[in-house]
């Protein structure tokens, strides 16, 4: 190869990589920063959870040394399945708003009728609300999701729900196990 082509094929490459390196990466973080909040608090203000999956429920409350517990204080600690639990349930994005004025309908189709998880959320300053986890979208990548009392339903990335669904299924007793629900979920 002559010392004419190497010498242009390297000021290209050097032209592209400077390019790549310096070009607007606004595109990216816009797109990340627009996508709306399901919804979002303190998780550090979180004091309690109440998880129902399929009907079966269970209680985790937070003692004044800041240790999680199952089915009240005076029960057994979480394990390392539980950690990052009041992170996740401080809230989520959501790649889209599906409707803000579900129909009864909609909501049927959506699951969101008779949900299959739902989490309470309690805040040290006594507020509290419920999140309504529904049925997977058809390319079952995401869950339909609604906090009760509001109209707006949001698609939420199906393993959040698949964590909380966890909670229930494999009750995170201070083992430090943790297991998959991924084919119990589907299964239900």
């Amino acid at each position: 190869m002559s010392f004419r082509v190497t010498s242009v094929l390297i000021l290209i490459v050097a032209v592209l990589g400077g390019y790549m390196a310096l070009r607007p990466r606004t595109e990216l973080e816009d797109s990340a920063s627009l996508r709306p909040w399901f919804y979002i608090v303190k998780d550090t203000e979180i004091n309690k959870l109440d998880v129902e999956y399929y009907g079966d429920e269970e209680e985790f409350i937070r003692d004044q040394n800041r240790k999680w517990h199952i089915g009240g204080l005076e029960g057994p600690q979480v394990g390392e399945a539980f950690s990052g639990t009041p992170f996740l349930a401080a809230g989520a994005r959501s790649p889209r708003i599906i409707t803000q004025e579900p129909s009864d309908s909609e909501l049927a189709t959506y699951g969101l009728i008779d949900p299959k998880i739902k989490l309470r959320v309690y805040m040290e300053d006594g507020e509290n609300w419920r999140v309504l986890i529904g049925g997977l979208t058809a390319d079952r990548v995401n869950n339909y999701a609604q906090v009760e009392g509001f109209d707006d339903v949001y698609l939420l990335d199906r393993t959040w729900g698949e964590h909380m669904a966890r909670l229930i299924t494999d009750t995170p007793v201070d083992t430090g196990e943790v297991s998959s629900a991924g084919s119990q979920l589907e299964g239900r």
